[in-house]
């Protein structure tokens, strides 16, 4: 694959000096499979002791797959976050500049109606504004918990209030046992995840109920939410908590940034916590569940955690 390249170079007059080197990028073939492999080849020179010419050639090979895989999501990312974002902005302005024609004497349902829309793209792009700025200070540190003790009962209802009016013929229900103990956490990061796993399931559910459902056991809590849709592909199981990554069947349908899973996992694994995901057994659906230690990890209170830190 590499030795047309390799000979040219050779015909242009490389090596040029003895400590020059040559590096191609290009994929090879795995033995008994059809699978290749993206790599990176660079090529150094053993010359003769009095370097006029070369004695031999090493070649050193690098598996890039990960560089690939990351440049594709950050392509990804950029067009999925310029859609996204022209998308909100487009709306607003066109209502905006409904509700502004100067002949126009809309009536007060068509006004309430128009401003209503432009509200709720607002706060789609507050969210999706927040996330990135999140990923970002992921990325840098600079993303802290500020911990305190919560009732994650009473984060989960008041999620479930806020979200209920995006909830059409359908519900948001809650299982906790009444003695649900206390948790040494950040509030508001913890709604957060909550937020996302709720908006998660009535995206890629879009039909039955949804069940925030708490349980103990030993010295951790959990807490899970369970929708009726149809469920993840196997492909994208081991993939949903991935920065930037979203579900190839539905990419065109289902709107979003793929942060959301992404910043829930670095929320809960910071705080010494667990997140999983998985299919339903009973019927068709998918299971997102986080846990979180009852006893602050570091027997600390309202500690600052950096993100940095969090491996």
């Amino acid at each position: 694959l590499f030795r047309s390249t390799l000979e040219e170079a050779e015909a242009g007059g490389w090596p040029l000096t003895p400590d020059s080197s040559h590096s191609v990028i290009g994929t090879v073939k795995v033995f008994n499979s059809d699978k290749t492999i993206p790599v990176n080849v660079s090529y150094t020179p053993v010359m003769t002791q009095d370097n006029k010419q070369i004695q031999n050639i090493i070649a050193l090979v690098r598996d890039i797959s990960k560089f690939k895989e990351a440049d594709e999501l950050k392509n990804t990312f950029i067009s999925t976050i310029s859609h996204e974002l022209k998308t909100p902005v487009a709306i607003i302005k066109g209502y905006a500049s409904t509700l502004n024609l100067a002949d126009a004497d809309w009536e007060q349902d068509v006004i309430k109606e128009s401003l209503t829309v432009i509200e709720e793209e607002a706060d789609r792009l507050t969210v999706m504004i927040n996330d990135l700025l999140d990923a970002s200070r992921l990325n840098s540190g600079s993303l802290k918990l500020f911990k305190t003790d919560i009732y994650l009962q009473e984060v989960c209802s008041g999620v479930r209030k806020h979200m209920l009016p995006q909830c059409i013929n359908r519900d948001i229900l809650m299982d906790f046992p009444e003695d649900f103990p206390i948790v040494n956490a950040d509030e508001d990061r913890i709604r957060q995840v909550v937020m996302n796993l709720i908006s998660n399931a009535l995206k890629y559910a879009p039909e039955g109920n949804i069940l925030i459902k708490g349980t103990t056991d030993r010295n951790m809590v959990s807490i899970s939410v369970i929708d009726e849709g149809p469920g993840i592909s196997p492909e994208d199981l081991i993939h949903v908590f991935d920065r930037f990554y979203r579900a190839k069947k539905t990419f065109n349908s289902v709107k979003g940034n793929g942060l959301g899973l992404f910043l829930c996992k670095a929320i809960i694994e910071a705080h010494g916590g667990k997140i999983s995901a998985e299919n339903r057994t009973d019927r068709s659906g998918a299971v997102f569940t986080f846990m979180l230690p009852l006893t602050d990890v570091d027997n600390k209170r309202d500690q600052i955690i950096n993100f940095a830190e969090v491996r």
